[in-house]
């Protein structure tokens, strides 16, 4: 599968995998992020699939 980031991607090797632990081998916080497959945002609980592609958001807050 491969996550787009806004300045380069990453691609995993995984056959199915939950979303949550795909953040975590790229090294990503799931907290940090919002994350779209297809253009709909999916929860970190998700299966993602070696096929997918997956648009990954960064949030930005401050306070």
């Amino acid at each position: 599968m491969i996550l787009n980031l806004s300045d380069n991607y990453i691609e995993i090797l995984a056959d199915s995998i939950p979303l949550k632990d795909v953040l975590e081998m790229a090294d990503i916080n799931p907290l940090s992020v919002i994350v779209a497959r297809e253009g709909t945002v999916i929860p970190v609980e998700t299966t993602v699939y070696s096929e997918d592609t997956l648009q990954v958001y960064r949030i930005s807050h401050g306070g």
